[in-house]
């Protein structure tokens, strides 16, 4: 490992201290006409769904706040159209790489890009993924997680939160709407169970629970 990826590895353990004027959100998937199908987006196409996803991420973000994507921000989209869609975001927009970023997206205006990133706020500790984990940096102590990419189809719990536009609505969270998300979630941890134990466990749940 050279020293600068060295570098890059040690800042990405660093937090960041934030604010309310922080908000979080993740795969909006831009241009991506499948997902009224496969996330029953109520639609009927893709540009209403972009423009409804731009109204509601305009309607809580000023332009001097600070957006964290988490991820798929848009797919397999034409480069024009991703920059155009990107313009018209308010705030400071960083970017968690997710599984759908490609290079149309990567060469987008962000202030950062990278695979992962902790923030503080007060005394806890939050760590960004686009993927859910089960046990993260600083889990023993006073920390949250969060993830995107499932969907709605992994439930959060009171520490870990699926701030996907499919699982949390549309419009970004700020710190606040994220510890008031985390308060109606059920004390969940998955890290000692076999998957056929998750299964099981995930077999339980029911959408009057507000996790699907």
């Amino acid at each position: 490992m050279t020293k600068t990826m060295l570098r890059a590895e040690l800042l990405q353990t660093k937090a960041l201290r934030i604010d309310e004027h922080h908000h979080f959100i993740s795969d909006t998937h831009f241009g991506h006409a499948g997902m009224m199908r496969m996330c029953a987006r109520p639609f009927e196409s893709v540009a209403e769904m972009d423009r409804h996803m731009i109204e509601q991420w305009n309607s809580v973000v000023q332009p001097g706040d600070e957006v964290w994507h988490l991820g798929d921000f848009a797919y397999r989209g034409d480069a024009d159209h991703a920059e155009k869609i990107f313009k018209q975001l308010h705030g400071r927009k960083h970017l968690i790489i997710g599984n759908h970023d490609d290079e149309t997206t990567l060469e987008l205006d962000w202030a950062s890009v990278q695979h992962r990133k902790i923030l503080q706020h007060g005394g806890t500790k939050i760590i960004l993924d686009h993927y859910p984990l089960r046990e993260w940096l600083h889990f023993h102590n006073d920390s949250i997680h969060l993830f995107g990419h499932v969907h709605s189809n992994i439930p959060s719990s009171t520490r870990a939160l699926d701030v996907g536009v499919d699982h949390v609505g549309f419009a970004p969270l700020n710190i606040n709407g994220v510890r008031e998300w985390l308060a109606r979630q059920q004390t969940r941890d998955f890290r000692g169970l076999s998957w056929q134990e998750e299964q099981d466990e995930l077999a339980k749940l029911t959408p009057e629970q507000g996790e699907f």
